[in-house]
């Protein structure tokens, strides 16, 4: 969807591993995920990759992005994620089969410390040799627990300069964690001081 000479490209390697992948907002976490999902389907159905290489095994996809509530079934925004994240789970412990999981912000609807504890249940959920995936988070307190606690965790960040005049994103996944914050900054940007 974007011009080619507007497109950022990055590479992205999972094998039986899980990236979590943070940086501020606007950065390209979601882009990213996204982005993988769509040249994973695209490729199972024989298309054209926008890729200049692809290898990739028989999996099943599944995501949880773009989560929202529906008064009409009593579902708040949290528990729509919690049934898509219970079904991924659910997925993952079925046969024997690959799963690529994408999750986007996991459980953003709750307090700060249900959101750490019920993240690093997901993740203990989804170690397995045959599932691979990517999670974005802003949760750091979450990431501190997954670094001595998980082998099969990798760590990818976004980044940002900043200047007097703005903020520039590269959007270049560069290996490690990040814990920039710019939400201050846009929020003063866009006049809430």
């Amino acid at each position: 969807m974007l011009s080619p000479d507007s497109a950022v490209s990055n590479s992205v390697t999972i094998r039986s591993d899980i990236a979590l992948i943070t940086g501020s907002n606007m950065s390209g976490k979601t882009t990213l995920i996204r982005t993988v999902g769509v040249c994973s389907i695209l490729a199972y159905m024989g298309s054209e990759v926008p890729c200049s290489s692809l290898k990739l095994g028989r999996m099943r996809i599944m995501s949880s992005m773009r989560i929202t509530d529906n008064l009409g079934e009593d579902m708040s925004t949290f528990k729509a994620e919690l049934v898509r994240i219970s079904e991924i789970i659910k997925c993952s412990k079925e046969g024997t089969s690959a799963l690529l999981f994408l999750i986007d912000e996991i459980f953003r609807g709750t307090n700060s410390d249900d959101r750490t504890e019920g993240a690093l249940i997901v993740l203990k959920n989804l170690s397995a040799a045959r599932i691979c995936g990517l999670m974005t988070t802003h949760d750091y307190a979450m990431i501190d627990h997954t670094v001595n606690s998980f082998k099969n965790i990798c760590y990818y960040h976004f980044s940002e300069t900043y200047t007097d005049t703005g903020i520039t994103f590269d959007y270049k996944l560069s290996d490690g964690i990040s814990r920039e914050s710019n939400a201050r900054y846009l929020m003063k940007l866009v006049g809430i001081e």
